[in-house]
């Protein structure tokens, strides 16, 4: 399945606290990644909102924020984290900054689908500006990227007026500074392993300085390295189960479409599990399954779902 941004929320906090928070609209996809983007800065005293961790409303696991800011204490903090291979459902994520009032953000919560299950992160590129005259802000270059297919998440904040949103991007959030600092979210899919460097442009003035940008390259996932997997149970299905058929039944029910057909299974060192590998070229992440499964001494009764994944 290609890379895609499946859905983004959007918003621009004032006020906020020390643990702000937001929402996707609809419910995620088990498998997906999210990428929480944006910048802040204190309306009050004008010091940096630097992100120190996120967590959700569904537990996933977030990797460590990184945060964008010129050296000093008064600058606009370009700010991001993300978390893969997420659990279906609701969503809200919340943010821990160093701000407890007056905080302001403009930030994004992209769900992305087709994206490698881990270490989808492929390459970050910063970027920061000092000078009121220069029109725009960029990121260092990527360097050559690890593979063909890709999606690009740009952000750039800070002190300036309307930003522009980069040629071949999709403007996600465009923000101008004010009560919500400045910012420019943008994505767009990568179709080449060539370099790339993130700029955005934006008026020019005594009002348009301090500036950061931060760029994030995440892989697709291999369509070739796909599987099914289906939980069985522990005590009856162990690696010493051997000879297995079964019939997996994707995107519909038994009475539906027609099955997959597999013989010559085996069970998984760990009890319970049951791979399949060899699965048609058709096959995507988001796509349901069912399966039944039997050999010469027991099976599933009558039926059991599973996932698919990379491996």
């Amino acid at each position: 399945m290609p890379i895609a941004v499946r859905q983004v929320a959007t918003a621009t906090l004032t006020g906020q606290g020390s643990t702000p928070s937001i929402a996707l609209s609809s419910n995620a996809l088990s498998g997906s990644m999210l990428v929480l983007i944006g910048v802040g800065r204190n309306t009050s005293s004008g010091e940096t909102v630097v992100l120190s961790s996120v967590t959700d409303s569904r537990s996933n696991t977030w990797q460590t924020p990184a945060n964008v800011q010129l050296a000093g204490s008064y600058t606009p903090n370009v700010f991001a984290a993300y978390a893969y291979n997420v659990a279906a459902g609701a969503t809200t994520v919340t943010a821990s900054v160093n701000q407890s009032s007056n905080g302001a953000i403009s930030w994004a919560l992209f769900e992305i689908t087709g994206a490698a299950t881990s270490a989808a992160v492929d390459k970050t590129a910063t970027g920061t500006g000092t000078t009121n005259t220069a029109g725009s802000v960029s990121t260092a270059s990527t360097g050559t990227l690890t593979q063909a297919a890709n999606l690009a998440i740009l952000c750039a904040g800070g002190y300036f007026g309307i930003p522009q949103n980069p040629s071949g991007y999709t403007s996600a959030l465009s923000q101008q500074n004010g009560a919500a600092v400045g910012a420019q979210i943008s994505y767009k899919t990568v179709a080449a392993t060539t370099a790339i460097t993130g700029t955005v442009a934006h008026e020019t003035g005594a009002n348009t300085e301090l500036t950061s940008a931060l760029l994030l390259v995440v892989k697709q996932a291999s369509t070739s390295n796909l599987r099914y997997k289906f939980l069985l149970n522990p005590s009856l299905f162990t690696s010493a189960d051997t000879g297995v058929e079964g019939d997996v039944w994707r995107n519909g029910t038994p009475s539906t479409v027609l099955s997959e057909y597999y013989s010559g299974l085996s069970g998984d060192a760990t009890s319970g599990v049951l791979y399949i590998t060899g699965v048609p070229s058709g096959v995507a992440l988001t796509d349901t399954i069912t399966g039944s499964f039997y050999n010469g001494t027991d099976g599933s009764r009558p039926y059991v779902t599973g996932t698919v994944e990379t491996y």
